[in-house]
This record gives structure tokens, sequence and C-alpha cells, in this order.
């Protein structure tokens, strides 16, 4: 229930009004001028960018795959960038059937006034003259961590060596530029998944790197931030990239630039790098959790020692909701009202008079963030939750691997079946036994779960069917299963019980006038006889919208709750596979991002016991008064309204207090779960919250 507005409530708007307005970032990331890459081959790209820092008014665009290097001409007035010559570098264009090489790194050294060119294909550097003339044989890299994929080359000014990236394995790497050999490493902070291969050294007032950085839900490089090139610490200098249309390949700064250079796959885009006097907090973080509260976690950028602020403030949707000490970097909102709605929060840094703030939105109730973590392996598929355990299965579509996680996805084994490109996989509760499927193969193959071995015969299905997702239906000892192949793709039940396994029983697609269309993951609940399903809301080219609650007719439920919560590779199609459900919480697997995300699919979560309503502990008569008072006199609402739902049925009516009032004295059915003892709500999937 919404709350009424309160004067400390009237207060806090007038002061977000008055404060909305600080200039923190109102210039930083702004776009100044954009002028079109010169490369026009199918596999041209601005792969990265050098700073002519003897001229200072010229630039270097590494041509991607045209064996092109193009010179730009730098203005502060219009056409601030203009292109003036390309010159062929040694390494030449990248040829089919591979399109290697490919280059992916350039660097400017002012002492030769010479260009670097990389070769990420062979990992190997060039040095060239400005007209493109080879100096020297080309060197050979030794990347120091095994699977390097380098980008991003940079020269440093200070000790004369080059940089590059190893975006595999989040490194930076300075390199001798005569002998390929490493002289040191720095690890990239932040999160496990990265996005961006962008690199450029700056050498104003110490040794600095700065890198494009972005994570999972950013699904590109969001900012440029720099860390100390001697220690690897992390600054709060960044720059915002997120007014750039496209993803950001490549990066340079002029030395005490205010501005810096990008480039995309299309364009070289000039971008205002300027800092405010005061910083704000950043690594903003906003997850829901699953008791129903928002956590919010950030790193200080204020002025005092450490990033100490005079105070902190949290801001929800506009109004003030908390103020904290200067050194805080997490808090946790316990009344994210209102549930099922998108809030802004806004965590602001203050330093005297001047305020800098940061802001996130978080989806509450259905669809929210829990939390998510990067695949172990190369792309994840299919999901399967032993209920038993709590232990989640996951399929590497890349090999033969089975990733077992727990419930808060922490990894704690992995499992070699033997069975290359893994597709669905499906936990019988019957049999203790995985049920996988595979890339171009129409046989079922159950596993052991602990040893990854055969656990019985192969289940043959439907030729040219294409099993992307199983699911055990433990009501009907069935499985359901999610062809591919089919146009629609359709729902497939089969028999699940020896030795009447894999009989055709039925399939099902959702009808002609729901508009929808099913992804590749399907998720049974057994306590509804309903399944979970990533849909298409129409024909939109296999991008997923939402995930919807059918029933095993394929007719919607009526629940569904959208996708936008697992961030920008939504837009790419079936970026999301497989799909588990454990309580008011489901698991994906992102294939896009080679990440599980863990999403709520009903708010609250906490656990109660059914019918224990008015806050005394025990069930007796004092219950259903109290549920009766509610419904009819204006009585206080119950605390847990899933508590006041006797008999579970979805709703609050005059059946719960009868129905509570039949077990106390008439010897009736007993409350459904959680009774007697306090747990989750098993069929969360109502309007319903604890």
């Amino acid at each position: 229930m919404r709350k009424s507005m309160t004067a400390c409530g009237v207060l806090g708007v007038l002061i977000a009004m008055f404060t909305a307005t600080s200039p923190a970032f109102a210039q930083n990331g702004a776009i100044d001028f954009v002028s079109p890459l010169c490369g026009n081959t199918p596999q041209s790209a601005g792969s990265d960018i050098a700073y002519n820092t003897t001229s200072n008014n010229s630039m270097w665009v590494l041509d991607q795959g045209s064996g092109q290097v193009c010179r730009y001409t730098l203005s502060a007035f219009p056409p601030d960038i203009l292109f003036s010559l390309s010159v062929n570098h040694p390494f030449g264009a990248a040829a089919p059937p591979f399109f290697s090489p490919l280059c992916s790194g350039i660097a400017y050294r002012p002492t030769t006034q010479t260009l670097f060119v990389m070769n990420a294909s062979t990992l190997q550097i060039v040095e060239m003259d400005q007209t493109g003339n080879q100096i020297g044989l080309p060197v050979n890299l030794s990347p120091p961590l095994p699977d390097a994929s380098v980008s991003g080359l940079a020269f440093d000014t200070v000790t004369n060596n080059l940089w590059y990236r190893d975006t595999v394995n989040d490194i930076a790497v300075e390199c001798n530029p005569a002998t390929g050999a490493t002289v040191s490493q720095i690890a990239l902070p932040g999160e496990p998944v990265m996005y961006g291969s962008g690199l450029t050294f700056n050498g104003s007032g110490g040794r600095w790197l700065e890198f494009t950085r972005g994570n999972v839900l950013d699904f590109r490089p969001s900012k440029m931030v720099r860390i100390n090139a001697a220690t690897g610490a992390l600054t709060c200098v960044e720059v915002d990239l997120t007014q750039v249309p496209d993803p950001v390949l490549g990066v340079v700064r002029p030395q005490n630039g205010t501005v810096i250079y990008a480039t995309t796959a299309t364009d070289v885009y000039k971008i205002d790098s300027s800092q405010p006097a005061v910083l704000a907090p950043t690594d903003l973080r906003c997850f829901s959790n699953v008791s129903g509260t928002v956590s919010l976690t950030w790193r200080n950028c204020g002025p005092g020692a450490g990033g100490l602020y005079t105070s902190v403030r949290i801001l929800r949707s506009g109004v003030v909701i908390q103020i904290l000490g200067g050194s805080t970097t997490s808090y946790t909102d316990p009344d994210p009202e209102p549930s099922g709605s998108e809030l802004t929060y806004q965590v602001q840094g203050i330093a005297g008079a001047t305020v800098a703030g940061r802001s996130c939105t978080v989806q509450t109730g259905p669809g929210g963030m829990v939390n998510y973590t990067m695949f172990g392996g190369t792309r994840p598929y299919d999901l399967a939750l032993d209920p038993g355990s709590g232990q989640l299965y996951v399929t590497d579509n890349f090999s033969d691997l089975i990733y077992v996680y727990d419930t808060d996805l922490n990894l704690l084994s992995v499992i070699s079946t033997g069975l290359q490109n893994l597709q669905g996989v499906a936990y019988n509760t019957n049999l203790n036994v995985l049920l996988v499927s595979r890339t171009g193969s129409t046989l079922l193959t159950p596993i052991n779960p602990l040893t990854g071995l055969f656990a019985g015969s192969q289940i043959p299905v439907a030729a040219g069917s294409d099993v992307s997702a199983i699911t055990y239906d433990s009501l009907q000892d069935d499985y359901l299963f999610v062809n591919a192949a089919a146009n629609p793709v359709q729902v497939v039940r089969i028999d699940a019980t020896p030795p009447f396994q894999g009989n055709f029983l039925g399939s099902f697609t959702p009808p002609g006038p729901s508009g929808l269309l099913l992804g590749r993951g399907i998720s049974h609940l057994s306590q509804t006889d309903t399944v979970l399903v990533p849909v298409q809301q129409g024909a939109t080219g296999g991008n997923l919208t939402a995930v919807t609650e059918l029933f095993t007719n394929g007719f919607p439920t009526g629940f569904s709750f959208g996708l936008d919560e697992i961030g920008g590779s939504i837009s790419v199609p079936n970026s999301v596979r497989g799909i588990e459900d454990l309580a008011n919480v489901a698991y994906l697997a992102g294939s896009a991002t080679n990440t599980i995300f863990r999403v709520l699919i009903a708010a609250g979560g906490s656990g109660f016991v059914r019918g224990e309503v008015n806050g005394s502990p025990g069930i007796d008569l004092s219950d259903a008064i109290y549920i009766a008072n509610y419904l009819y006199t204006g009585g206080t609402p119950p605390i847990c309204l899933d508590a006041a739902d006797v008999n579970d049925s979805g709703s609050i009516d005059i059946s719960d207090p009868l129905y509570l009032i039949l077990y106390l004295f008439i010897s009736g059915a007993p409350p459904p779960a959680p009774f007697p003892t306090a747990g989750p709500d098993p069929t969360f999937l109502d309007p319903l919250g604890c």
C-alpha cells in the first residue's frame, strides 16, 4: 500500500528539487563532434586510435580489416575531425575465409614519430613510418596468460614501452617493443564479466592507464576508467560513453586534454572528458533481493582521504529516504514501495555545499534482478534444479561439461559427460538422473548427476527435432521439451516412465490470439502444474521480451514479467535460453553474455506460516477473527497477506477464515504449505506477498 506524503516527505522532495540541478556530470560524456570512419570494406571497423603528440593536430585510426591506417586532422573549430589521407599498413587487409589478419591496436611513438600496429590474429606488432613503410621485422608478443585476445595498443611515454589489453584475462600488459617480452602486467579492476577493448596511456602528472569498461547489464562499454599504471589502483576519473550510439572500440586521450577521441565500427568521436570539482559516487549497483528489499552498493569518490564525503544521501524516486555517514558504501532499502514498479535511486555524495549524484533503476517484484554470475564454461544453454540438494545444473553448448552451482550461484563442481555440444537438461526427481540433449542429435541421454556416466537407455525423439530445453513433470512422470526445429517452436510431452520412456503424449504452442511465440527454455512448476517459458511478443526477430506462465495446454495463465532487467543483451535473438525455478526466483541462462541471471518472479518471499495472521505465535480462533475484521470492518491489514490466504486460492475472501475455523474445530483439512512450520510460499504466482 502506498503511504501518504508526510511533512518529511515533502521536505525531501524540496531538497531533491533544489539539488537535482547540481552540475556534477553536466559536460562529461557529451559528444563534441563525430566524423565517419574512412574504411568501407565489409570487415571495416575503427578498432583503435592513436594521437600524434608531436604535432598535436592529428591522429591515426586503425581500420580493423581493410589494411589501412587513416589520418585525421584535428581542430578546435568545425570540422573538429577531418579525414586527410590513408596509408596501407604492413600486415595488409583481412582476407577470407577467416578474415585474417584482424588488426586491433595502434600506438604513436613520439621519439621517432612512428606508428606501431598490432595484429590480433598472429599476436604480433610491427613498426612503420607515417607513409606505411615497414621498419624492421614483425615482433612476436608473449602474453603472460593463455588464450589471450589482444587489443588497444598504447605507448608509455615514461618507460618507452608498449601497453596492450588482454580482454580474455582482463589484464593490461606492458611489453618491450623491440622484443615483445612482457615487462609487467596489471589486473584490470571490475567485474569478471566486462566488455570493452580500448586502452590508452596518459603521462600527465603520473603514469595512468585508461580503458573502456562495461558490465554484463551494459552489454557494451559504458565508460572509460583510469588506473595507476604502476600499482593498478583504481581512481575515480571516468568518462561517460553512454551517449555514443554504438559500442566504443578504441580510445585515446591527448596529454593534458579535457577531451578524448573514440572509435566505433563506423565513426570517430570527440567526447568531453572534463571532471567536476567533486566527483560522484561510482560503480553504483542496485539489486532486488529475494525478500523484497533493494540493495545498493557503490564506491565513494569524495575529496576526503579514501574518498570520504561529508555525508551520503539516498533518494528514492526523488525523495530523500536516508542520510548516511560520508564513508558509507552500501544501503538496503527495507520498504521499496510500490512493489511491482520501476524505482529510481540516487546516491548523492555531499562535500560541503556541493552535491554529486549517481542514479540507477530497479524493478521491484516480478522481473527484478537479484544477482548474476559469469558462467564457468563457454556458453550456458539450459538449467535443471535438484530440489532435494538445491544444486543447479547448467549445460555448456561448446563442450561435454555440466557446471553445478548452488542456489546463490556459487560454482560447486564440473561434471564431464563425454557428450559434446550439450543443450537441454532436466532433473528427474523420481529416478535421480539428469536427462540431456545435444546439438544435432535426436537422442536424449540419462546421466548420473554425480559421475556424468550414462545412467540408462537413451530415449529417441522424432526425427528432425531440436531439443533445446527439457523439464521434468513430476506430477505426470513426463518430460516436456522445447522443439526449436518446429515452426512455430512447440513444447512436446513424452513419457518418462520405464518401459514407456519416449512415447509421444502430445504437444502445444501458445494460442495464436495470444501473440506469444516460444523461446528456447521451459521449467515445470509442480505446485501449480504450469510451466514458465521465455517468449517473444509477436514477430520480434527472435528477441525475447518476457517470461510467461502457461497452463500445460499452452494457454497463458495471465502471469508474466519482462526481461528488461537483464540489460542490453535483450536485443540479441534468443539471448536467454534455459529457465529454472526455485521458490520465488528464476534462473536464466544468458547465452549472449555467458551469464547466469537470478531474477524475482514474485514479490517478497519471506518465510511465514499459513494461517498465522495476527502476529501471535500459533494458530487459533483469533487469527480467523483478524482476517474477518480486515475483510468486513476495516481492520488492520495483515502484515503477511500470504498468511491470510489460508486456503491458498491466490486471494483473500470469506472462505479463508471459514477454512481456518473448519480446521480448528471440525477436523477440516490443514492449511496448505507452508504449514505448520515457516517457509516460502510454494504457490507464489499470485498478487499476494509477505
